[in-house]
């Protein structure tokens, strides 16, 4: 072998391997996708465990007002958080397209028991709010 030959060889058995990396982003592409996709509906589901009691409210026929207070204490309506403020001018506005509709609040167990009564007075207090209920899950037997 000539001389120039065996330099060629000695370079090409220290060159350092290719690392093909399309397939390795196409598969990071596909995870940030997947996640991209999922969150939305997790931080929509709204968790809220109800104190239990042995009598249901009666169910109405019309599309009542629904208010979650989560245990992390947000308040939320239709799944979108919002302060306490923002929930009352959403019943104001709702009360004055349909008088006499009947709030429900939907308050974990964990929130402070005060801050409900607060909360569900200043409901009552809104012209046009004809009962505010404070919903419960059926009791265990």
């Amino acid at each position: 072998m000539s001389m120039r030959s065996r330099r060629h060889s000695r370079t090409d058995s220290n060159r350092l391997p290719e690392v093909i990396l399309t397939p390795l982003i196409d598969t990071i592409l596909v995870v940030l996708v997947s996640f991209m996709v999922a969150m939305p509906l997790v931080h929509n589901a709204i968790v809220v465990e109800l104190p239990s009691g042995q009598v249901q409210e009666v169910p109405s026929d019309q599309e009542d007002l629904v208010v979650y207070w989560d245990n992390k204490n947000k308040l939320s309506i239709s799944g979108v958080t919002l302060s306490q403020s923002t929930v009352i001018d959403v019943v104001k506005k709702r009360i004055q397209k349909k008088p006499d509709s009947v709030v429900f609040v939907q308050a974990d167990r964990i929130v402070r028991y005060g801050d409900v009564v607060e909360f569900i007075d200043i409901l009552k207090a809104l012209a046009g709010v004809k009962y505010v209920a404070l919903e419960t899950r059926a009791k265990d037997i």
